[in-house]
């Protein structure tokens, strides 16, 4: 079995479990709608960089706008669905044979995690915590370069960077309840990238030789929004 078809049978599991809970717990259900924001810092897995050969790897900050539709089981358990625009990437540095540069690699991309939601306590400031699989389709990617006496942009093929990503997304954070039907939240969360987004991976690079380059996205982000109950 491949790793791609385990990341879609993650994500096809944690959906069943969800829609079997809130089957379960619909009597005492409810419903969020919201906005959320924040600042991405990114960073990048590359099995090609070689410190050896002057080669680093380091973050590079951009930001995710975006959705949020939550519903809730219980007063404990609920799960979340989000629509995002997430800037991803890192920041490659290059010091060798006496020559300095970075590239910065940027991978926009729209984002729906599915996470599975706690909270505990009782009060208007109550702690959530959560975890689950998320699908990104990439919109563009680009690399900027900059040495001295250069300073270029320029996109990446589409044949390059691949359309689809999986990760696991799992984070903390704090809500904070303005009235019965409006809260207020901050959170932190990691998001592990499971799948190589190298499209090249595995082909031919010329005879005998075959591009075995795995580049993984990770990020974390930290965000605030606002959400508003509908209905009852």
């Amino acid at each position: 079995m491949t790793m791609k078809h385990n990341h879609k049978y993650l994500i096809c599991i944690v959906l069943l479990i969800s829609i079997a809970s809130a089957q379960c717990f619909a009597q005492s259900g409810s419903t969020w709608l919201g906005a959320r924001a924040g600042i991405n810092i990114g960073n990048i897995a590359d099995t090609a960089i070689n410190s050896g050969n002057g080669e680093t790897l380091s973050s590079k900050t951009g930001f995710d706008i975006g959705g949020e539709f939550d519903y809730w089981f219980s007063d404990n358990f609920g799960i979340s669905a989000q629509l995002l625009y997430v800037q991803k990437g890192g920041t490659i540095t290059i010091s060798d044979l006496g020559m300095t540069g970075t590239i910065g690699l940027t991978v926009s991309t729209l984002e729906i995690p599915v996470l599975l939601k706690a909270t505990f306590g009782t009060g208007p400031l109550k702690p959530v915590f959560f975890v689950g699989p998320a699908i990104g389709l990439k919109l563009s990617a680009s690399q900027h370069f900059v040495a001295p006496g250069q300073d270029s942009t320029e996109s990446i093929a589409d044949s390059v960077v691949s359309k689809t990503y999986f990760s696991i997304v799992f984070g903390a954070g704090a809500t904070y309840a303005l009235s019965s039907s409006m809260q207020i939240f901050l959170d932190a969360a990691y998001d592990y990238g499971l799948s190589n987004i190298n499209a090249e991976f595995g082909k031919s690079t010329g005879p005998g030789t075959t591009d075995n380059e795995k580049i993984n996205l990770n990020d974390i982000r930290i965000n605030v929004g606002i959400l508003f109950r509908l209905g009852d």
